[in-house]
């Protein structure tokens, strides 16, 4: 990620933002489950922060951040929001954690961005939860529309 922090990262707080998709098996995974289900979300970006506000052509700086939050919808339904949080650590590599608020508990979020997980196409494990999501685990797939919206698909592993 050669360019600034804020208009690589534009593009996948797009990803992460709100939207309409359904669901396959089922729209939540729970503690008691014990087959793989998926969640099918889309997400739009409502609020963007960069700090220090650099120009897009500029790289970003080790210590860089960005602040966003995506507006989750299901189905064409608002059903919540997602705040983000990204560091930059170097010019290529940016560290990033992320939310998803939902009405039956929150699914916790982290990867690096850079190397080859970047856009269109980027890569987040889905590292905890709490209510409905507490033992949830596995791979959230962040898919780059040309609306600037993104197509989450949060698959859960089998425990």
């Amino acid at each position: 990620m050669s360019r600034n922090l804020a208009g690589a990262l534009a593009v996948i707080a797009a990803i992460l933002a709100v939207g309409t998709v359904g669901t396959s098996s089922s729209s939540s995974a729970t503690a008691s489950s014990s087959r793989a289900e998926v969640l099918q979300l889309r997400a739009t970006n409502a609020q963007f922060t960069a700090v220090p506000n650099r120009p897009s052509t500029a790289a970003q700086q080790p210590g860089d951040q960005l602040f966003y939050v995506a507006q989750l919808t299901q189905d064409g339904k608002h059903i919540g929001a997602s705040p983000h949080h990204c560091t930059a650590i170097t010019a290529q590599y940016s560290l990033c954690e992320a939310v998803a608020v939902l009405p039956n508990g929150l699914i916790t979020f982290q990867t690096a961005l850079g190397g080859t997980n970047l856009p269109p196409i980027v890569k987040v494990a889905i590292t905890g939860g709490t209510g409905e999501y507490r033992a949830v685990h596995g791979q959230l797939r962040i898919t780059a529309n040309s609306d600037g919206t993104q197509n989450w698909r949060l698959d859960f592993a089998e425990r």
